[in-house]
């Protein structure tokens, strides 16, 4: 989890960060954030206002999914910031943490994705299998090969059911027997 604090200025540059912060969004060197402003990594501007008016009027912002842009990377993380005010009421800081929760968003979509396909596959179960039951053809044990070929052909099957005399099932002929 990223640790954060951001002067809340109009440019809201970082002023601290612990090294999780740095792995999160993408940073090599401390020295370099805090020349950036935390806008530069929300993915979508409206999104940013959106956050730091929420901010504003409620004096915090807990577990807000953000979309963010690592240095060309695109990631979901989770934000959570409170603001701090000086002794005359003045917004002085933004204190916060930042949780990638990419990984948990994969797999929630995955789990999604499951439930779906089991629903679907359930539906399956409670149709009966007749509708999806093709009848398999079938000839005499004594029929001729080339007869139990055109039988196979006119049907547009894959294979025959051999019969006897008294239409008992002996053994099925495939196609690629």
């Amino acid at each position: 989890i990223g640790v954060f604090r951001i002067l809340f200025s109009k440019d809201y540059k970082f002023v601290e960060t612990n090294n999780a912060l740095l792995r999160i969004l993408n940073i090599s060197e401390k020295e370099s954030l805090v020349k950036i402003s935390l806008n530069d990594f929300f993915d979508d501007e409206g999104e940013f206002s959106g956050f730091i008016q929420d901010v504003e009027k409620n004096k915090s912002v807990q577990n807000r999914i953000i979309k963010i842009n690592r240095g060309g990377i695109k990631s979901v993380a989770s934000i959570s910031a409170v603001l701090i005010k000086d002794e005359k009421d003045n917004n002085l800081y933004l204190e916060g943490i930042i949780e990638d929760v990419s990984e948990q968003n994969k797999t929630d979509r995955d789990r999604d994705n499951l439930i779906y396909e089991l629903q679907t596959a359930f539906l399956f179960l409670n149709t009966p299998v007749q509708s999806f039951v093709k009848p398999v053809p079938y000839c005499k044990s004594d029929s001729k090969v080339i007869e139990a070929v055109k039988i196979i052909s006119d049907e547009k099957s894959e294979c025959i059911l051999i019969v006897d005399s008294d239409d008992i099932q002996i053994g099925l002929l495939t196609e690629s027997d």
